[in-house]
């Protein structure tokens, strides 16, 4: 198992997180899945044949952002970041 892993179940255990919690995070693990060198993770699923597949579900074509503001307004605070000078 990767050391980032092993320091996040011995934090785990520190902060008093449920055995059953750490298990089932065992269980779905995919640090080192693929090797120490891989850089994709869960995208190594992502194959031509996948793409394909996933094409016959279009329906419309319609298109739509995923995308995340990382702005002051993003994901990392519930408003503008107050700068004092």
């Amino acid at each position: 198992m990767p050391d980032g892993v092993v320091d996040a179940l011995a934090d785990a255990d520190r902060i008093g997180v449920p055995g059953e919690v750490r298990a089932a995070a065992r269980r779905v693990c995919n640090w080192g899945r693929w090797g120490s060198e891989d850089e994709l993770g869960t995208l190594n699923h992502i194959s031509p044949a996948s793409v394909a597949r996933a094409g016959t579900l279009i329906r419309q074509g319609k298109m739509f952002s995923l995308s995340v503001p990382l702005d002051s307004y993003g994901p990392q605070g519930a408003g503008p970041v107050l700068e004092v000078v």
